[in-house]
């Protein structure tokens, strides 16, 4: 129960960052963007999977991450982290 809501706020935590992504200060959206998908790692198997051959895949999308996930506090940069490839 407390696995499925989490990953119920992961998602809605991405939602949120991707609704404000178009706006003309997106600075926000990242937050949200990444805390989610931190979220979504620590969760769910499944999603480290992906979002790790999504890395593989697309060297823009590593590059963010990287560059990210060693100025993420504690469990987060922990969660990105354990995505890289």
């Amino acid at each position: 129960m407390i696995r499925l809501a989490l990953i119920g706020v992961a998602i809605l935590l991405i939602l949120i960052g991707l609704i404000i992504l178009p706006t003309p200060i997106p600075f926000g959206a990242a937050i949200f963007l990444l805390a989610g998908c931190a979220l979504l790692i620590s969760v769910s198997d499944t999603a480290a999977r992906r979002i790790r051959r999504a890395r593989l895949e697309h060297p823009r999308l590593n590059a963010v991450f990287a560059s990210v996930e060693k100025r993420l506090p504690g469990a987060f940069g922990r969660a990105i982290r354990r995505t890289s490839p």
